[in-house]
């Protein structure tokens, strides 16, 4: 083999690397895909320029018959190799229109719960005291709190990356604020159905995943959640369990839960998860929700009615006392 069919072989092996990773961060989330490290995207970026420079050398100084055959075999390779690896992708790693119709991100939540709950590391569980702290995720879009089905993922990427943001943002928020996403870095993949009716997809990314992470911070404006901040929400079963977290990750609230509650709760998610992971959307309805989703959107309409509910509760309590006070300011 000559130097010069070493390198486009190489540049091309290399670049199947690259363009696997490109498929995986772009179409799936899934943990076989953190194998695509930012390592080795650089590494095949390194060896698509020496290609590109290669090619660039021999249409330039040997226009003749034997370089335009080298290229076309150095392309047909790689096309080849392209293909191959296609091929070889498991179904579930297979990115398509129609998968984002509660497919892929819910599966992917899916897995992080599981591998939440076998390290007992979730996020939804509480410490040593019994009490759960959650952690607030924001839209730097528009400032308030993910909703729940983006929520839960986002703070357990943000725990399992050490993260200390509580800001996430879009590829557009980033351009917007002034920065860019540093290359290489794996967004948390989200699905919305557009003003079309179609579903889309796109990615939050953490401060921490910024060119200038301050930028982010200091052109965003945050409606922090603190309404709740000196309250305990008791969790008496598994049913109240996910409805009060996410009342208490919009309100600065805690949540109180027994160890028998807690267990529960790792036998209902675990059971979910499953259930998620199992589901085949192309023999389901079109638009069908996942089971997970359809769990968080649950949790969410009953965490909002607890917040309503409570900071109800708080402002007459608030005006029953200015009342008290008034009165026995006139009585004096």
């Amino acid at each position: 083999m000559s130097d010069t069919e070493k390198i486009l072989t190489d540049a091309a092996a290399e670049s199947v690397i690259k363009e696997l990773g490109s498929k995986l961060r772009s179409g799936m989330s899934d943990e076989e895909s953190m194998k695509i490290t930012s390592d080795a995207l650089k590494k095949a970026l390194s060896a698509m320029n020496a290609a590109k420079q290669m090619v660039g050398s021999l249409e330039k100084d040997s226009p003749d018959v034997a370089a335009e055959n080298e290229l076309k075999e150095f392309r047909s390779y790689l096309m080849s190799r392209m293909s191959d690896t296609e091929k070889s992708l498991p179904d579930k790693l297979k990115p398509s229109a129609s998968g984002w119709v509660g497919l892929y991100v819910p599966k992917h939540t899916a897995r992080l719960i599981l591998q939440g709950i076998e390290s007992n590391t979730l996020p939804l569980l509480p410490d040593e005291s019994g009490i759960i702290k959650p952690v607030p995720i924001y839209n730097g879009n528009t400032g308030f709190i993910l909703g729940a089905k983006d929520l839960i993922p986002a703070q357990i990427t943000r725990q399992n990356s050490g993260y200390e943001s509580d800001i996430v943002a879009t590829k557009t928020t980033a351009d917007r604020v002034g920065t860019r996403i540093k290359f290489g870095e794996k967004g948390l993949f989200y699905n919305f159905q557009g003003k079309d009716g179609e579903f889309h997809h796109s990615a939050y990314f953490f401060a921490e995943q910024l060119e200038q992470p301050e930028r982010l911070s200091n052109n965003v404006k945050i409606h922090k959640a603190s309404s709740l901040k000196n309250m305990t929400f008791l969790v008496k079963d598994v049913k109240g369990y996910l409805p009060a977290y996410i009342a208490a990750s919009k309100s600065g609230a805690f949540v109180a839960a027994t160890p028998e509650v807690v267990k529960d709760l790792k036998n209902y998610m675990t059971d979910i998860c499953r259930r998620e992971l199992a589901r085949n959307p192309a023999q389901e309805r079109p638009g069908r929700n996942s089971f997970l989703n359809d769990i968080l959107f649950d949790a969410e309409v009953k965490g909002n009615k607890i917040l309503a509910d409570q900071e109800k509760q708080i402002r007459h309590t608030a005006q029953r006392n200015d009342r008290r006070k008034d009165r026995s300011v006139e009585r004096s």
